[in-house]
Order: structure tokens, then sequence, then C-alpha cells
């Protein structure tokens, strides 16, 4: 059942929006990580344990209808959804934007058998069918993989995702953290 699913609490406003080609598993996931405490989204994580797993509803808002573009309609649909409510302070989704790098790593990080496309140290870019396979070939760690993915890390061994830095050290790339407030050069 692909859908857009709201997640909230009886007792209080904050709310959480997400999608899924699969909402019964994707029920049973958020369950299973919130009774365990390893909700990737502590926000979500945090106010479960101080209102209880009791109070917590998880419920279908939209559904959608499959189809060849499934993922890219599901996502163009909580879009739509996501960004009516980023205002919204009781608003808890982590990221305010469904194709986010972070967003895209986690959908390769979920289904390996996806293109995995980075940038080497030597600046050649190097496109695999598999994670798994490109880690052991040049000797990485697949959750270090991951978090580049991700955009938790920068890069990892010099890997890093492409266009990211140019092959040319002599060019100063300066990266700038919005969020943050800060910038980091880098000679």
């Amino acid at each position: 059942m692909h859908c857009i699913y709201k997640i909230w609490f009886k007792n209080n406003r904050y709310f959480y929006i997400g999608s899924t080609i699969d909402f019964n598993i994707r029920y049973t996931s958020h369950i299973r990580d919130l009774r365990k405490q390893s909700h990737k989204n502590r926000k979500l994580q945090n106010i479960t344990n101080k209102y209880g797993i009791d109070n917590l509803i998880i419920e279908p808002v939209v559904f959608c209808i499959p189809d060849l573009n499934r993922k890219t309609l599901i996502r163009d649909i909580e879009q739509i959804y996501i960004d009516k409510y980023t205002n919204d302070k009781y608003l808890i989704n982590i990221s305010k934007n469904t194709t986010n790098p972070a967003d895209l790593g986690r959908y390769f990080a979920n289904h390996k058998s996806k293109n995995v496309t980075l940038q080497s140290p030597s600046g050649k870019t190097i496109t695999y069918l598999n994670i798994r396979k490109f880690c052991r070939t040049f000797n990485l760690y697949r959750r270090k993989i991951y978090e580049v993915l991700n955009g938790k890390r920068i890069s990892h061994k010099g890997w890093v995702l492409p266009n990211m830095f140019t092959s040319n050290s002599n060019q100063k790339i300066t990266l700038i953290f919005k969020k943050l407030n800060f910038k980091i050069n880098l000679v």
C-alpha cells in the first residue's frame, strides 16, 4: 500500500510526515525502532519516550496509485505536505526536503542493488551496482560510505560524492555550512 503517512500523539501537537511503498512494513519498523530506543529521528524518539508509545498514532493520510515512477510520485506528494507544515514548530521531521542527499543516501543504504557513484581520491568518478561489492573492492567500511551518502560525513579514505571537490589541488574550496553558520576552508 503506497502512501503518505502521519505520526502524531494523542496528548500533544507534535507530528511527523513520511512516505512508504509498504505501509505495514514501515509501521512495524517505526514501532520496533521506537521500542528498542534506536529510531533514527531523535526528536521522534525523545517525544515518544516522554509521552509514551501508547499515545502514538501512525495513520495513512494519502494513498498513491503505484506506477513505474512510484518512488518519485510518493516523494513529490510527501514534499507538498512537508512544505505545507514547514513553519509549524510541531513538525518533527529531521529533513524538510525529500530529495536532499541525506534522503537519497538512506534510499541507497536500504536498496543495496542500486548504483553507487563516488569520486575516488584520484578524482575519477566510479559507479558500482552494489555498495557491498564497492566497499570490498576498494577496502572501505560500508558504514562510513553510507555516512558519506547520507551527508553525515564529507569523505571516507578520500572518497567523496561526485563534483564535491575538484582534482586541482591549487584551487581553494570553501564549503559554507548554512545550518551551523561557519565556514571550512580547504586548500
